[in-house]
């Protein structure tokens, strides 16, 4: 049996993102944006805030972690 992926809804706060399905492969490579162009304290918390409100099993240590070591 197919395994359903989870939708996300797609906040006002964040329009630049169309979150449908997001795999880990979305967050990882989102990371290592953030990593390769110096993303803000301020943006990478945000970003962290919504997507853990979005998902209850997202880890806010190791996708911000991800986000500084590249």
């Amino acid at each position: 049996m197919a395994r359903r992926r989870k939708r996300l809804r797609l906040s006002r706060k964040f329009p630049f993102i169309s979150l449908g399905a997001v795999t880990k492969q979305d967050f990882v490579a989102l990371a290592n944006a953030f990593c390769r162009h110096g993303a803000s304290d301020a943006l990478v918390n945000d970003v962290t805030n919504y997507f853990a409100s979005q998902n209850p099993r997202f880890d806010r240590g190791r996708f911000v972690a991800a986000t500084r070591k590249c």
